[in-house]
């Protein structure tokens, strides 16, 4: 019996089951799909609404039809210049087309090394093709205006390896930095655990030694004058949202003051903790709001402890739900900014948070909670009943903030600080492009470049026509079957064009610093069969790196080398201070006293302690 399923299963890669399965699935996928377009279609027009889709799909319709409108516009513009062309999506392409087609001059601007947001629906084959079939008329940068020429030198070392008969050489425009162009923290072996963590406490040092050096001085781009480097000039990128929030941790952790525009506001332990205090003052009965108080770190009870107390008697006893109790009263009479004021004090949160790592952010976003709460009460009464909240009390309050923070952009943790000039920005590869700083740590590079099925996307027939691109273009689907061998050759093509992606990736990263670049070496991948974003970089552009040099080929470049830990340090290098003082780390209270140097300018003096000179 084995021998028959084992001989069965040897053919399932020709079964025609499998593909007939597939193909239903994907007209099950596309109908749906089409359905549920055709009754957004249906609410957007009876509400008079149009999306960012629309703008362009009715814009192309309105020139294809309407003859009189696309002369009106030949007649107005002039020229017609298009900047990021390489972010173009098919109905933005058609749409310019059909203008250039008519008589408008155009000229396009673009990048394709930097085509990176094809999450968003661009897709920088049609800018290839256009560049392709118009040769004669395209005409490549060659210049440089960021990097110091040390530092373009090596990215121009890279260049022919990332993009192969492709690259042009950049001469780099700016003048010489103070700073050494290259450093590299290296990591040899492989961290058993809490990788990411462990590579950001190493990275976390060097970037600690470089701001504690009175010698790492940059040009001002302001005054164009020499200054001491601080924390707003270094920039921490990596490919992951993930990953950020563990460099952010670990950095705040050594004494870095960091900036991250991270989503989870509303998933933030500060303002969960005021919901559920909310939603306790809204509901004394509310078992979860209640439970979930009692054990935070402002309660008094171990989950097991309040659990028994719920079962045994119905209620917990909590001195933080008492002071809650007490605010009950009077409840109806205020107003739901007010409710969240009270709330706040009498759980004492800003006290709290202050003396966490990430106080000020934790502030930042109990500051966010009062003004959602203000802008409620200043919010039209109609228009709230119109979308199904009724009321104006704390739990009408919560359901409006549930469905505000769905909105796009409607989770994002607000800036500590308007403007932080000694904190370390940290963001992603994508959000890095098009922004710049004085020194860039391009982190995470052991990240696996992995093609995955189901992948749906869109493909084109032909690019010969590119007035009937539209006509040319089709959706494929590559399914994911039981067959490993089947599913190897559908990847085969995928994963070529992940890597692809991945090169243009790395080229934005690395190519976002002025004066010094800071990589993160996993030299403990070497050898290793899996597509990496380092072994992309290492194998292709046939980089080494020795104890003060990094080849890349047969060039070589100076650079400092930083040797990693395979485990996190014991002092996570925070100054704890002296004796049992626990001081905030934001506020008048955060000064720690001490004796004031003779050397220091008073801010004042007074008559009885001027000394006059004999």
């Amino acid at each position: 019996l084995s021998s028959v399923v084992i001989e069965a299963a040897n053919e399932l890669p020709h079964h025609p089951g499998p593909l007939a399965h597939a193909h239903e699935h994907l007209r099950a996928l596309l109908s749906a799909g089409q359905e549920v377009l055709v009754h957004y279609a249906e609410a957007k027009h009876e509400a008079g609404l149009v999306d960012y889709s629309d703008m362009i799909a009715m814009a192309g319709q309105l020139l294809r039809t309407r003859p009189d409108v696309l002369q009106a516009l030949v007649k107005r513009v002039d020229c017609l210049v298009v900047d990021e062309f390489q972010d173009t999506n098919p109905l933005q392409f058609a749409l310019l087309w059909q203008l250039k087609e008519a008589g408008v001059p155009t000229i396009v601007v673009g990048d394709l090394k930097q085509a990176i947001m094809g999450f968003q629906g661009a897709d920088p084959r049609l800018f290839d093709a256009l560049i392709r079939q118009h040769a004669d008329a395209s005409e490549p940068l060659t210049r440089n205006w960021r990097s110091q020429p040390r530092l373009m030198d090596f990215v121009n070392a890279l260049g022919p390896g990332l993009f192969p008969d492709e690259y042009v050489a950049l001469d780099p425009q700016s003048k010489e930095s103070p700073l050494s162009p290259l450093d590299v923290v290296s990591f040899s072996q492989k961290a058993k655990r809490d990788q990411h963590a462990i590579r950001a406490a190493a990275v976390g040092e060097h970037l600690k030694a470089l701001l504690d050096d009175n010698g790492q001085q940059i040009v001002d781009r302001r005054t164009e004058k020499l200054r001491r480097l601080r924390g707003g000039d270094i920039a921490v990128l990596c490919p992951t949202h993930h990953m950020l929030a563990t460099y952010a941790d670990v950095l705040r952790a050594q004494g870095v003051r960091v900036r991250l525009q991270a989503d989870g506001w509303f998933s933030s332990r500060p303002v969960q903790i005021a919901r559920h205090a909310l939603a306790y003052l809204a509901n004394p009965a509310d078992r979860l709001g209640a439970l979930y108080l009692a054990v935070t770190e402002l309660g008094s009870c171990s989950l097991r402890d309040a659990l028994a107390q719920m079962m045994d008697h119905g209620r917990i006893n909590e001195p933080l739900l008492d002071r809650l109790d007490e605010l009950a009263g009077g409840t109806v009479e205020r107003t739901v900014y007010a409710l969240v004021a009270d709330v706040i004090h009498a759980l004492g949160l800003f006290d709290v948070v202050a003396l966490w790592p990430d106080g000020e952010q934790a502030r930042a976003n109990l500051l966010r909670l009062l003004a959602e709460a203000g802008e409620f009460m200043d919010a039209n009464r109609e228009a709230l009943a119109s979308g199904g909240y009724h009321g104006a009390g704390i739990q009408t309050f919560l359901s409006w903030l549930a469905a505000r923070v769905e909105e796009k952009d409607g989770d994002k943790q607000p800036d500590p600080r308007v403007l932080d000039e000694n904190a370390i920005v940290l963001t992603t590869w994508h959000g890095s492009k098009g922004r710049e700083w004085p020194i860039v740590a391009v982190c995470g590079l052991d990240r696996e470049v992995k093609a995955r099925l189901p992948n749906v996307e869109l493909g084109y027939s032909s690019f010969d026509e590119l007035s009937q691109l539209l006509e040319h273009t089709r959706i494929e689907y590559a399914p994911l079957f039981a067959a490993k061998e089947t599913n190897e050759r559908f990847l085969a093509a995928l994963q070529d064009a992940s890597e692809i992606e991945a090169r243009r990736l790395l080229y934005v990263a690395l190519t976002r610093a002025r004066d010094k670049l800071v990589l993160e070496w996993p030299e403990y991948l070497s050898g290793k069969d899996n597509a990496t974003y380092w072994s992309i970089l290492a194998g292709n552009c046939n980089l080494s790196l020795d104890k003060d040099v990094i080849r890349a080929g047969e060039q070589e470049f100076p650079c400092v080398v930083v040797e990693g830990d395979a485990e996190l340090p014991d002092d996570p290098g925070v100054d704890a201070g002296s004796g049992d003082l626990q001081l905030p780390l934001m506020g008048r209270r955060a000064i720690r006293p001490g004796t004031v140097s003779e050397l220091l300018t008073p801010d004042s003096r007074t008559p009885s302690k001027l000394e006059i000179a004999k």
